[in-house]
């Protein structure tokens, strides 16, 4: 799929007219076989798979969100677009963006995670294994990361 990516960009700079939707259309196409192909994969293995896509104005469009919507509807699959909870996270592109909103920074991550961590922990009932001596390794890298950030 690079080419798909890379091709595009090359004609258009040579001045070529280029239907950039069908391209894209193609690597959306290719993206929902590989959303597919892991539907499977989790429904085979008895896992619920959640769909998001992570907040961000550039990337953003509703093409690409009712399509993901559709997908997820049905197939039942959670689905959460965080471009349509800005407001409810307090998302600010001012401070919470380091490339006027391509990226999250520190700042947004955290609302994101924040959020996250509520969902999951509502919706599914996953194992808490902090303390736990197998996982000793995640409970250094959590203490080093808040000592580094301060979150």
């Amino acid at each position: 799929y690079p080419s798909s990516l890379i091709l595009p960009a090359l004609d258009a700079v040579r001045g070529r007219s280029l239907n950039i939707f069908v391209q894209f259309a193609e690597l959306f196409a290719h993206a929902l076989h590989i959303v597919d192909k892991i539907r499977k994969l989790c429904e085979k293995n008895k896992i619920q798979l959640l769909l998001y896509t992570s907040a961000s104005p550039v990337n953003h469009n509703y093409k690409r969100y009712n399509a993901v919507l559709k997908y997820a509807g049905k197939y039942g699959i959670p689905y959460i677009d965080f471009n349509q909870k800005l407001k409810e996270l307090g998302i600010d592109w001012k401070n919470d963006t380091l490339d006027k909103g391509d990226h999250l920074n520190l700042s947004g991550a955290h609302k994101i995670t924040d959020y996250m961590t509520m969902y999951l922990q509502e919706h599914y009932m996953l194992p808490d294994h902090r303390g736990d001596e197998k996982f000793t390794s995640w409970d250094t890298m959590a203490s080093q990361y808040t000592t580094e950030t301060g979150y």
